[in-house]
């Protein structure tokens, strides 16, 4: 059973991202929050605030070239930069996390969009390839078009994507034009709709995927 969290990263305000960390927060001990610097104006964001506060947890707003360590594990951030309130766009305004552990390497995007890849492709400048290039990517923005621009996928090109979308969302997502970008770069997909909770392990030679149920697509 999971006692601690270790870091809590809240990408943005969103209430679809944020909406559960109250209860995160008052049901576990927190030792970390990494937080996007995004205010909202939301019940949903206060609660979150006033909790952070109440309970003295020590809280970063880590911006892009920032490394964040835990035990041998280090985070490297690639997104955003302040000013954050400049994203007319809120997504945009996503923490974006690389990790890597061995010969493994994951990229968590929030709910970064098209503006957001393009400025980090741009801002990480010739680094851009070799940090953006990874095994694992959890797809932006639950699969939405607006995001995993070809020009983003084309540079991840990751083995194994993983999207995290309600069953019969109101929104249709993941868009089939996302689907369809993932599969050009060879990506294995894994969605939280068809195959449930979506569990990967490394031990930084290998990793394998383990599903709550099982999906022939």
């Amino acid at each position: 059973d999971v006692e601690a969290v270790h870091m809590l990263v809240a990408t943005h305000p969103h209430a679809d991202h944020i909406g559960g960390m109250s209860m995160v927060l008052q049901e576990f001990v927190v030792y970390l929050v990494a937080d996007s610097g995004r205010e909202q104006t939301s019940a949903l964001w206060r609660d979150y605030r006033d909790l952070l506060e109440s309970k003295a947890i020590p809280v970063v707003y880590p911006r892009r070239g920032d490394t964040i360590q835990l035990g041998n594990l280090e985070f490297e951030v690639l997104h955003p930069s302040n000013p954050v309130d400049r994203y007319a766009n809120e997504n945009n305004a996503s923490i974006v996390i690389r990790l890597e552990y061995g010969d493994v390497s994951f990229l968590f995007t929030g709910d970064v969009e098209a503006l957001g890849e393009s400025e980090m492709l741009s801002e990480l400048g010739d680094s851009a390839s070799e940090l953006l290039d990874v095994d694992i990517l959890k797809v932006a923005h639950h699969g939405s078009k607006t995001s995993s621009s070809e020009a983003f996928l084309s540079v991840v090109t990751p083995e194994v994507a993983v999207i995290s979308v309600g069953e019969g969302n109101r929104y249709g997502l993941p868009d089939e034009e996302t689907l369809d970008a993932l599969a050009e770069v060879g990506a294995n997909v894994y969605r939280t709709d068809y195959h449930g909770t979506v569990v990967i392990w490394t031990d930084g030679s290998e990793y394998t995927v383990t599903t709550e149920q099982t999906f022939e697509q």
